[in-house]
């Protein structure tokens, strides 16, 4: 019915769109592994417990709380409803 253009075509575009759907697919699952998510002090502060991996905090440094000495360095995170308090230790590098 349809000529033998047409039928190739037809099966160069399938390829084509099968060709960009597994390399989103296999994109977006390699940047799976290295998404990073920041948490909230109000999320934290609900965790039953912490696990010992590193963890992101996002929030805002709160107003007039960050003090700096020779020896470290504090500040509180807030995100509004609830804060955290941080100390960096041995921070003679940052100032």
């Amino acid at each position: 019915m349809y000529g033998k253009k047409v039928k190739l075509r037809f099966l160069f575009l399938v390829l084509i769109l099968l060709t960009v759907i597994l390399s989103v697919f296999l994109i977006l699952q390699s940047l799976k592994e290295n998404v990073v998510y920041f948490q909230s002090p109000s999320e934290i502060k609900s965790l039953v417990e912490l696990d010992k991996n590193k963890i992101r905090v996002g929030g805002m440094v709160k107003m007039q709380s960050v003090s700096v000495n020779s020896k470290e360095i504090n500040f509180i995170i807030t995100d509004f409803k609830n804060e955290i308090k941080f100390v960096i230790l041995g921070c003679s590098k940052f100032i």
